[in-house]
């Protein structure tokens, strides 16, 4: 698996951090990075105060 991920970040050279986003905004938001040609993506669990940003 770790030889993988190099491989695929040294393919697409492009790692997109998505951090405070809804739940109900993930899907959507892959779909524009996809058709954006980003194909590396990192989502981030936020938490504020102790809870999941909602």
């Amino acid at each position: 698996m770790r030889n993988e991920t190099i491989d695929a970040i040294e393919e697409h050279k492009v790692f997109a951090i998505v951090r405070g986003i809804s739940p109900d905004n993930v899907r959507p938001t892959m779909q524009a990075l996809i058709k954006g040609g980003i194909r590396l993506v990192e989502v981030t669990f936020d938490r504020k105060n102790g809870e999941a940003i909602h």
